[in-house]
């Protein structure tokens, strides 16, 4: 079974695994935790509203830390893995699988939302988010390093030769 404290440990593992690095992890993890606690005082782990009940962590869980929850749906997401074998990577069955994935899946959202970082839906914003400010570009033209290296180009490009190709 995967656990967040023993993959921390292999970082380029971690990276294969989840597409971010153990510090990016961890800069993550409390704003998702802040989701996942604000959405359990509310609701049970089926999607109903809590009654009576507080939650709490049961002895034999399958995910016992917010951060082997925030492992479990960034290396599904990453990964895009059949449920029957992501859960069997997490030692539980694909019914349990499923049912954290659809509660896991906005909660990571709505962290990543939080933070500025959700993907972006549309090309224009994906396009906005690359575009270099009037006062970046204003620097970079100035730059004796951009003249350098894009002269360097422009001759690479019109000899037909691409720079570090050997």
């Amino acid at each position: 079974m995967l656990r967040y404290q023993e993959l921390c440990q292999y970082a380029r593992k971690f990276l294969a695994l989840t597409g971010y690095t153990v510090q990016e992890f961890e800069a993550l993890l409390p704003h998702f935790q802040v989701e996942f606690e604000n959405h359990v005082a509310a609701y049970r782990l089926d999607g109903k509203k809590r009654t009576k009940r507080r939650y709490s962590e049961y002895k034999n869980s399958p995910l016992p830390t917010v951060a082997d929850k925030l492992l479990f749906i960034l290396i599904y997401l990453k990964q895009g893995s059949v449920q029957e074998a992501h859960a069997t990577l997490f030692g539980m069955h694909q019914p349990d699988a499923n049912q954290w994935i659809h509660l896991l899946h906005p909660l990571l959202n709505r962290a990543l939302a939080a933070l500025g970082e959700l993907p972006a839906r549309e090309m224009a914003e994906f396009a906005a988010r690359f575009e270099p400010s009037a006062k970046e570009k204003a620097e970079d033209c100035r730059s004796p390093r951009r003249w350098r290296v894009a002269g360097r180009l422009r001759r690479c490009v019109t000899r037909g030769v691409l720079p570090g190709a050997g």
